[in-house]
């Protein structure tokens, strides 16, 4: 066998193996749509932190959301602001592995979840729940917060506070998601904080992930990828005759 056609193979088992087991996805805002009682558009929810809650994707950087299925991992990371403060800003990193329990957290109306149009027909029983792998963390880069460093940990070990994906797990509209919930505290490593704005002077607090999620067309730059490599092995091949 030459090492053009091993070469040939192994992009073949790199490639499938890779897209059975590993999907990244887009991942932004999640807005309330008429399957949701409120009027929320967040992607984090950080009460306490500064006097708006919610902290925003900008749609043209989306966050990435990675899920290994195979491995049962996924991560979160990314950057946001304040909706109502754009200065202030902030990245965000969060691992999860896949929980073998956890019950829905149901945040949209009832007839989401009815199967029969009008309905929005929302299967929780095909959601896949997640726990903390260790503690996510929030690094302040701008504004109010810069340079300020949170330690974001899971904010109940069962029940309704698992982290929670698929269609309408978001708990904002019926479109693919995730959410999780966490207690949120500073570094103790970190530096100081010791302003407050609308919480209590520890900054202590709660919060909260809500995002969509949009496959990111991997296979695609899997192949441009190995079209790239297959040139070069020829380029090679020519070169060394």
């Amino acid at each position: 066998m030459t090492k053009t056609i091993q070469s040939i193979l192994f992009l073949l088992a790199f490639g499938c193996f890779g897209s059975a087991n590993a999907t990244v996805y887009d991942a932004t805002n999640a807005e309330s749509d008429q399957w949701h009682g409120g009027n929320h558009n967040h992607s984090l929810w950080l009460p306490g932190l500064t006097a708006n809650n919610d902290w925003l994707i900008d749609p043209n950087s989306p966050g990435i959301f990675d899920f290994n299925e195979g491995a049962g991992t996924a991560t979160f990371s990314g950057s946001v602001y304040n909706e109502n403060d754009p200065a202030a800003t902030g990245d965000f990193n969060f691992s999860f592995v896949v929980s073998d329990n956890g019950n829905p957290k149901m945040e949209l109306i009832n007839e989401a979840y009815d199967p029969d149009p009008p309905g929005g027909g929302v299967d929780t029983d095909s959601w896949i729940y997640f726990d903390f792998d260790e503690p996510g963390t929030f690094e302040g880069t701008g504004g109010i917060v810069d340079n300020i460093e949170l330690i974001l940990t899971q904010r109940g070990q069962s029940g309704g506070f698992k982290g929670q994906f698929g269609e309408g797990a978001n708990g904002k509209n019926i479109l693919l998601g995730f959410s999780a919930w966490f207690f949120w505290g500073l570094n103790p490593d970190g530096p100081v904080y010791v302003v407050c704005p609308t919480f209590d002077p520890d900054c202590d607090g709660v919060g909260d992930i809500n995002i969509d999620l949009n496959p990111v067309p991997v296979p695609a730059a899997f192949w441009l990828f190995g079209s790239a490599l297959l040139g070069f092995i020829g380029f090679s091949r020519r070169t060394s005759v």
